[in-house]
């Protein structure tokens, strides 16, 4: 297996805009899977594979996917093919131990994007996001994140909040 790079962070962190970057550089991106409503800016097969709560089960039945995870009574997993198929994953920290009990941790390199919360809150808003919706995420991605501010938990981080970051980390990658 070669190694993954796992990019993590943040409800709008930018995770997917970069994921999507890297993708336009030659790398493999994995496209997951969610059950949750398509938004009008996203494609069926490019954002996410969008599945009814019913196909997702059915994926979890057969063992079809490496990790998922339930969020805000939503599906997010991570198909095998996808997995294997792929450079460069974008998980949620519950991912990336799962990943890591699978694989080890030697098997990727995690690159925690960091962005401020007003950043955040300004990309939600430009994506037309229900701000109910967001304010739920930001409280929950404030649980979900709470353990995951050690060095030794990420190899990278990549502080958004500083524009030219991209250009750095796209350099990284060419």
């Amino acid at each position: 297996m070669t190694k993954k790079f796992v990019l993590v962070g943040k409800s709008c962190s930018g995770k997917t805009e970069l994921a999507m970057l890297l993708k336009n550089k030659g790398l493999k991106a994995a496209v997951t899977c969610t059950s949750r409503p398509i938004r009008p800016s996203e494609t069926d097969g490019v954002h996410y594979y969008f599945k009814t709560v019913e196909e997702f089960k059915q994926m979890i039945a057969d063992d079809e996917l490496v990790e998922y995870d339930v969020f805000n009574s939503w599906y997010y997993g991570l198909p095998k093919q996808e997995f294997l198929n792929s450079e460069i994953l974008v998980v949620t920290p519950r991912g990336v131990k799962k990943l890591i009990e699978k694989f080890g941790r030697d098997s990727m390199s995690i690159i925690y994007i960091d962005t401020s919360a007003a950043q955040r809150l300004v990309r939600s808003s430009y994506r037309g996001d229900d701000m109910k919706e967001v304010q739920r995420r930001f409280l929950t991605d404030e649980e979900d994140f709470a353990e995951f501010h050690a060095a030794e938990d990420w190899d990278l981080r990549i502080d958004l909040r500083i524009e030219d970051n991209y250009e750095l980390l796209l350099k990284l990658f060419s």
